[in-house]
């Protein structure tokens, strides 16, 4: 099972959110421990499904795995894939494998989550229409082709963004009601160029935040070697791309809670209950 962490404003320390340490009333977060929610998870099928061989059974197995999960200890919000074309003799399994998930995320009323790889390198290599990246952008607007003719309402979460500005704004056009971008702790870097045009470009009101694997610049300075990825540092992934905006009036404060509402808008968390 792959998961990964989604992000609400309620996780965040200081002065992103209000303290957790006691309630209105007075009462210990600890007296409420039994009615605090159970974690959330994205799930997936791992390497070693062949859905062009299994393929009714990797569905069936998705669409009762999350079925099969408790509302006090776990909640399934949604399915993940990743599309990795950087060897491309395995295309074919990807796409399949993407396609059973996807098939199960709209059985199940649920969004989708996918991870597409490799990173655009540079402008030549989205223009070469036989490098990986752009087979692997054309197949992905043809998966969202099947994916909204299927269920024009189904929801598709491109996470961890690494993809080129104009990729990003072509999707967001053709599928303007579908499509939200990922983006983590990659933008906080200096160097990374192609993350901050993507952060300046998308649409507050299509973003979400993530924790990825990329530990943020400015924990990996102060930290090191002792840094671990953790949903506390999405402050940082927030401030960098409030930054990227070039805007007086976009601050961290403002993208975090946007892409709080967008996070719980998309997984089917409900309202924010610290507004």
């Amino acid at each position: 099972m792959k998961t990964n962490q989604l992000w609400d404003a309620e996780s965040l320390p200081s002065p992103w959110a209000p303290s957790t340490t006691a309630k209105a009333d007075g009462h210990d977060d600890d007296d409420d421990a039994d009615e605090q929610e159970p974690p959330w998870f994205v799930l997936g099928l791992n390497p070693g499904w062949n859905c062009s061989d299994d393929h009714q059974e990797a569905l069936d197995f998705l669409l009762h795995s999350a079925s099969a999960g408790s509302p006090t200890t776990t909640r399934i919000v949604g399915f993940c894939a990743t599309l990795d074309y950087s060897k491309l003799h395995d295309r074919q399994l990807h796409l399949t494998r993407a396609w059973c998930t996807c098939k199960a995320a709209m059985e199940a009323n649920l969004p989708i989550q996918l991870r597409l790889l490799p990173a655009c390198k540079d402008a030549a290599h989205k223009d070469n229409a036989e490098s990986p990246y752009a087979i692997l952008m054309s197949d992905v607007e043809g998966l969202l082709d099947k994916i909204t003719e299927t269920n024009a309402e189904t929801q598709v979460h491109l996470s961890r963004w690494s993809g080129h500005a104009d990729t990003m704004n072509h999707l967001l056009d053709r599928f303007p009601k579908n499509v939200w971008i990922g983006i983590d702790g990659t933008v906080t870097f200096q160097k990374a160029t192609r993350a901050h045009e993507c952060a300046f470009d998308v649409p507050l009101d299509r973003l979400l935040l993530e924790t990825g694997t990329t530990i943020p610049s400015q924990v990996a300075l102060k930290l090191g070697r002792d840094a671990f990825v953790h949903g506390g540092w999405i402050p940082f992934v927030a401030e960098s791309i409030a930054r990227c905006k070039k805007d007086a009036m976009m601050t961290a404060d403002v993208v975090a809670r946007v892409a709080s509402q967008n996070t719980n808008q998309v997984y089917g968390l409900g309202a924010l209950t610290n507004e």
